[in-house]
């Protein structure tokens, strides 16, 4: 669908799953390694294998290089010294680093759609998580966070700048990975994430910019302790070397 706003295509990349198709074999191999690594099928510290990665995806080599390549100016794959090609570990300099950033270009995002918003643009954020109570109760948690990425690219999305939604696109597959690491998929916690969104709408609702960058401020803050807390608990060395599965279980507990 076409950005009347902004008067350009948005690029495949920058929208939801579903939206556009992925024009070239390489895209399409970017986008079905990248969701294995974001999702923790590749697990952080991982050797890639792109000879299986071939054979399971039916790429040939040129588009799963192109695409390994792409997934490296995206600091989810490392290229090293000894020619192998490693998942991004994940340390606490990392994710303290990631929010950081994420913060302060989150901020941007929101200030400049608040100024570009409409009386439907309110709606549909305000309606973002109306699916979510089922979901919760149904046990689909990861379906939640997908909402809470719609919810958070919505302002990347509408802010009008092409060169934030790629940082912010960018920063998300890292954040996404985090959650998969360490998120809390317990029916309560899965609650209080929803609720934790809901002054940013109040702000915006309101076209108030002081309370929105203070709602974000708060929630992006919220979210790094969160993640900090949990990824300390767990043990960073282990976090490492830990079977996805397992920690995934312990995190549903």
């Amino acid at each position: 669908m076409a950005n009347e706003r902004l008067g350009y295509r948005p690029l495949p990349e920058l929208m939801p799953d579903g939206d556009e198709p992925a024009a070239t074999q390489a895209a399409r191999a970017h986008a079905a390694i990248r969701r294995k690594i974001v999702t923790c099928e590749l697990r952080p510290g991982s050797v890639v294998n792109e000879r299986a990665l071939m054979e399971a995806l039916d790429f040939g080599r040129t588009p799963v290089r192109e695409a390994l390549l792409r997934l490296a100016s995206e600091r989810l794959v490392v290229f090293k010294a000894n020619q192998s090609i490693q998942v991004a570990p994940v340390g606490f300099e990392e994710v303290r680093e990631l929010y950081e950033v994420r913060l302060h270009a989150e901020r941007l995002a929101w200030r400049l759609s608040l100024h570009r918003r409409n009386d439907e643009d309110v709606e549909r954020l305000a309606h973002c998580f109306d699916t979510a109570g089922a979901l919760i109760d149904a046990g689909r948690a990861t379906d939640v966070v997908n909402l809470d990425f719609d919810f958070h690219a919505f302002a990347w999305r509408n802010a009008g700048n092409r060169f934030l939604a790629h940082h912010l696109y960018n920063l998300g597959g890292l954040s996404y990975r985090l959650w998969h690491l360490t998120g809390d998929r317990s029916p309560p916690h899965m609650h209080e994430l929803v609720n934790s969104h809901m002054p940013i709408v109040d702000a915006f609702r309101a076209g108030d910019e002081a309370q929105l960058d203070q709602a974000v401020t708060k929630h992006v803050n919220d979210a790094f302790e969160f993640v900090m807390e949990r990824l300390k608990g767990h043990g960073l060395d282990r976090v490492r070397q830990i079977d996805i599965v397992e920690l995934g279980r312990k995190a549903a507990r």
